[in-house]
């Protein structure tokens, strides 16, 4: 009597254990000097590199996350848009200022076509609703030419990273750890860290 009641005890518990929520996970194959853009709103963003020639993308099951990938001719410089800052500044109220666009160069892309890997998280359809806070991972190979990241809300985190690099963040924290290369780097309201870069 005991021995069953510990095994139905047992099944029980391994039965109703919680479980991990899923993962969707999507790869590409890229050739050198890929470029690898990300858009995020609320999410956090880890990109790590590895010694594959592949971009490997990792979200959980049911995230708002779009990826593709194209083949596009790439330019000796990327334009970084026309942004609109608001600062409070005290009973002062709040004060507005647009960062006009401008160039930035890539002298380490080679000019020509190029393997192009974007993801996208996507918005709520439901106006004023806010896009749920999932974290994305992507692994992206040592050879990547350029990764260009950008964000409302999101936390940053790029390690390991040897290239160029254009980041922008409106309200969260961008933390570079390992980074060398060119980069453009914009933390309009929140934070920027680096470590060994």
């Amino acid at each position: 009597g005991r021995w069953l009641a510990a095994g139905i005890l047992l099944s029980s518990a391994v039965l109703g254990w919680p479980r991990g929520a899923g993962a969707a996970t999507t790869s590409y194959d890229v050739s050198g000097q890929a470029v690898v853009q990300v858009i995020g709103h609320t999410g956090s963003i880890v990109i790590r590199t590895w010694n594959r020639d592949t971009v490997q993308i990792d979200w959980p099951d049911g995230a708002a996350f779009v990826a593709s990938k194209t083949t596009q001719a790439t330019r000796s410089s990327f334009l970084i848009p026309t942004v609109s800052v608001e600062e409070e500044r005290g009973p002062g109220g709040t004060v507005s200022t647009t960062l006009l666009p401008e160039d930035f160069p890539v002298p380490g892309l080679a000019p020509g076509m190029h393997d192009v890997v974007r993801v996208e998280q996507i918005r709520p359809l439901e106006p004023g609703r806010p896009a749920s806070p999932a974290p994305i991972t992507l692994m992206i190979p040592e050879s990547t030419g350029l990764v260009n990241v950008r964000t409302d809300r999101g936390a940053v985190t790029l390690s390991d990273y040897r290239g160029t690099t254009i980041a922008a963040d409106r309200r969260g924290r961008m933390t570079f750890s390992g980074v060398s290369g060119d980069a453009f780097v914009q933390p309009l309201n929140g934070s920027f860290y680096a470590i060994d870069s």
